[in-house]
């Protein structure tokens, strides 16, 4: 698996244990669409615009900020527990500079100035507590597409042995990926294991522009070999 490396006091890293009452397949794929919502609110709250980029993760113009990894444990069809992980990036030294496919960036340095682990905690758990009880709501849906980077524009979808590039159309209440192909047919992509980045990485990283970039007007896919 992957490793993470967070220097002490220099940014939050939490686990939550979750144990719903009654959760189906379906909403337990959204918890990470509100762990990366929760994030970007609380950041927002703070002056600090953030974007939710397909599938867990919390960007800003400048880079990645947050991440966020979900586990499940099922019992047949009752889910017996899950569990929530956030990483946000406070202080500069959790940035990491080097061994990147994505470029990061921590809350101070967009901010300009000090922030408290403390209270930046706080804000994350009363909007994940907000969020919680409305999984696979309308409400819901609504705030991931307001805030998901990239939405119109022309992006590659990526992973172990497969690449394909099209126009990031949406997200389905599952947590899937809506790319729409050339041919006109809209493609449904599960998260597990892929990426995703944008074909124009010219300009800043995060970006609600729905225009396509200039010579990028057609998608394609292929695998990687």
């Amino acid at each position: 698996g992957q490793r993470w490396l967070t220097p002490p006091r220099s940014a939050i890293a939490m686990s939550l244990l979750l144990r719903p009452e009654s959760l189906s397949e379906a909403g337990a794929g959204a918890l990470a669409v509100v762990g990366a919502l929760a994030v970007a609110e609380a950041l927002e709250n703070r002056g600090v615009r953030a974007w939710v980029k397909w599938p867990n993760d919390v960007i800003l113009p400048e880079g990645k900020v947050a991440g966020v990894l979900v586990e499940t444990e099922w019992l047949g069809e009752h889910l017996e527990h899950a569990i929530l992980g956030i990483g946000i990036n406070v202080r500069p030294r959790s940035a990491p500079r080097e061994n990147l496919d994505f470029p990061a960036t921590c809350v101070e340095q967009s901010v300009g100035g000090r922030v408290d682990r403390i209270d930046l905690l706080l804000a994350v758990l009363g909007r994940l507590e907000a969020w919680l009880g409305q999984l696979g709501s309308r409400d819901l849906m609504r705030a991931w597409e307001a805030r998901l980077a990239y939405l119109g524009q022309h992006v590659t979808v990526f992973g172990p042995g497969v690449e394909m590039t099209g126009r990031l159309a949406g997200v389905t209440p599952k947590g899937q990926l809506r790319l729409a192909l050339p041919s006109g047919e809209t493609l449904t992509v599960g998260a597990g294991g892929l990426s995703l980045r944008p074909i124009d990485t010219s300009g800043k990283w995060a970006t609600l522009s729905t225009a396509a970039p200039e010579g990028r007007g057609k998608a394609s896919g292929r695998t990687r070999r």
